[in-house]
């Protein structure tokens, strides 16, 4: 519906000579097509908006103007009505406590490395690509399909952006076109993030500029407003052809048709869908970009026959540099689907229990002659830890290598069981053999955060272990472990299976992180909620109990009925500009 409109918009605005329609037009083409995230979709109205309502007080003609008006109203609501199911999502997450906590990032050591495919010449012409965390091979990921670099067309018409810039200043010489190129060489240079000369300012104003720290991905955010710089030059040019006669026969309708081709081909992976390798196994992308050697799928079946127990990859732990709350960097997500009965979950940072504090003590404590490490891995629920060799450490201010790091769990006492390949697994002797619950089933543990848990450790580890979430445990409580997918977490879910009967109470653990959005019931009567460890959450079963069990994310329904709504609201606005046009041609012809 929206592709539609917008070709309609740019032929519209061709025959009426509207150079608005243009601009918002090839805008609208290049904001329908990448709803790959959704921050991208809460963006665009930061960026979108100011510009279109510049645009339409710069208009002298009160007819233009008025569409100009009617062209932002279609758009604010198309805006709502694709992203409102996504908006509910996060204010519902801010609400529960999911939220990224206000400061952001510590610091940007993380992004050093990701950032270097980032270089100015790629990000002037939308190029920009991170490498991937842990990405296999030394494979960059990039948000489009390889097949985009290798096809020459493709890469000679990326060239079509800058170069339109300056087209536009040799056409207009105003100062305009001037602002509009500084504007895009200024946004591609932040899109460079931490990369190259761009490091130091923009490390200064990640460290000075409040709020800063939302830019995260510095090649996609501030990509967004070149984007719209490059529809507005566009729309720009177009302008000047139509109002300075050029000898072309049908000079308006090829005019459309190249717009429509250049947008469409500067698109084209994103119109495509074909963005990554292949589809299928990284659910938070879509496809999944990298490729995974055989020794990964021999490990998981290694481990699917191995009694419970949680996995943690050491490496991932010992970064205080990848310990933000927001995101994870761990190798082995596609682990999720498959493997969830046996305890592995790849986010890292719950919010209502101190998992990072934990962590950093763990980094801490590795290398230091006392039980601190030992006595945090049991806390965090390490049944294995497995260190990876084919891990990245150029990615992260690393002080030691792979070896020494596997010297150092074999002087803690952890056991080297097993080898995959690149994948070392060593076992945990003391760790605790169940996943227990708190003495108060009703409650979670939160931390006070003035406790001074850097200058005492030892008492933070102490106070979890004696008087948090392995306090008093029954003895009759057992867990079982059921496989769940875990979901993004603005994603809503809902999920329902069995459960046989049991002569005693157990604990059902589910691998989500905390929130108080879930619920649990079972033959449509909730249960009681508890926090199992620092990563999942547990729903009593009461002793003869068994039939329908499902879990839910508290405002499903709702949103299933947004959605319907949204795409009711989005035929409603097509509908009502398609009216306003009709009424609009009819005072034309009245006038003339």
């Amino acid at each position: 519906i929206s592709s539609c409109l917008t070709i309609w918009l740019i032929l519209r605005g061709i025959r009426v000579n509207q150079p608005i329609s243009y601009g918002i037009g090839l805008g609208l083409i290049f904001f329908v097509f990448p709803m790959y995230n959704p921050s991208t979709s809460m963006l665009q109205a930061f960026y979108l908006i100011p510009i279109i309502i510049w645009i339409v007080a710069k208009q002298s003609n009160r007819l233009t103007r008025r569409a100009a008006w009617q062209l932002l109203g279609f758009g604010l609501l198309s805006f709502l009505a694709i992203n409102t199911r996504w908006l509910y999502a996060a204010v519902i997450g801010l609400k529960s406590g999911a939220s990224i906590p206000v400061g952001g990032l510590t610091n940007l050591d993380w992004a050093t490395g990701v950032s270097r495919f980032s270089d100015f010449g790629h990000t002037i012409r939308l190029l920009g690509a991170w490498d991937w965390f842990d990405n296999y091979q030394d494979e960059p990921y990039i948000p489009f399909a390889p097949e985009y670099l290798a096809n020459p067309l493709v890469m000679a018409a990326t060239w079509l952006l800058p170069l339109s810039l300056i087209y536009l200043i040799y056409l207009k010489r105003d100062r305009l076109s001037v602002g509009l190129a500084g504007l895009a060489v200024l946004s591609a240079s932040l899109a460079m993030g931490v990369n190259s000369w761009m490091a130091p300012i923009y490390r200064w104003l990640f460290e000075n500029m409040p709020f800063f720290w939302l830019f995260r991905s510095p090649w996609q955010k501030f990509s967004l407003p070149l984007v719209l710089i490059y529809a507005i030059v566009g729309g720009l040019i177009t302008d000047h052809w139509l109002t300075h006669p050029v000898k072309i026969k049908f000079r308006g309708h090829a005019i459309a048709l190249g717009i429509i081709l250049v947008s469409l081909i500067t698109a084209y992976p994103l119109v495509s869908g074909e963005r990554f390798w292949s589809k299928g196994e990284r659910q938070f992308l879509g496809g999944n970009r990298l490729e995974f050697p055989d020794y990964v799928d021999q490990f998981r079946a290694w481990i699917d026959q191995q009694p419970p127990g949680r996995l943690l990859g050491v490496e991932q732990l010992l970064y205080d540099n990848t310990n933000y709350v927001w995101g994870y960097s761990d190798v082995h997500p596609f682990l999720v689907e498959t493997s969830l009965d046996k305890g592995f979950v790849y986010n890292y940072y719950s919010t209502p229990v101190a998992a990072t504090p934990l962590i950093s003590i763990a980094a801490r404590h590795l290398w230091q002659d006392d039980k601190l490490f030992q006595q945090t891995m049991n806390i965090l629920g390490a049944r294995y830890l497995l260190t990876q060799r084919d891990f990245n450490y150029k990615f992260y201010n690393a002080t030691f290598n792979n070896q020494e790091l596997e010297a150092r769990l074999t002087k803690k006492g952890y056991a080297h069981t097993q080898q995959f390949g690149a994948w070392q697994i060593y076992d945990n002797p003391t760790a605790w053999p169940e996943l227990f619950i708190s003495d108060s089933l009703a409650r979670g543990i939160r931390f006070d955060q003035t406790e001074n848990i850097d200058a005492a450790p030892t008492a933070f580890v102490e106070k979890i272990a004696t008087e948090g979430v392995f306090a008093n445990i029954p003895n009759q409580l057992r867990a079982q472990k059921v496989s769940i997918p875990i979901v993004a977490q603005t994603a809503p879910t809902y999920r329902s299976f069995t459960i046989t009967a049991q002569d005693q109470p157990r604990i059902l653990v589910f691998n989500q992180s905390y929130r108080p959005a879930w619920q649990a019931k079972l033959n449509n009567q909730s249960l009681e909620h508890a926090i199992i460890n620092v990563y999942a959450n547990g729903y009593l079963i009461p002793a003869g109990m068994g039939g329908q069990l499902t879990i839910e994310y508290a405002p499903q329904r709702l949103m299933n009925w947004l959605t319907i709504i949204n795409f009711m609201a989005l035929g409603a606005s097509g509908l009502l500009i398609l009216l306003l046009a009709v009424k609009r041609d009819q005072r034309l012809k009245a006038e003339k």
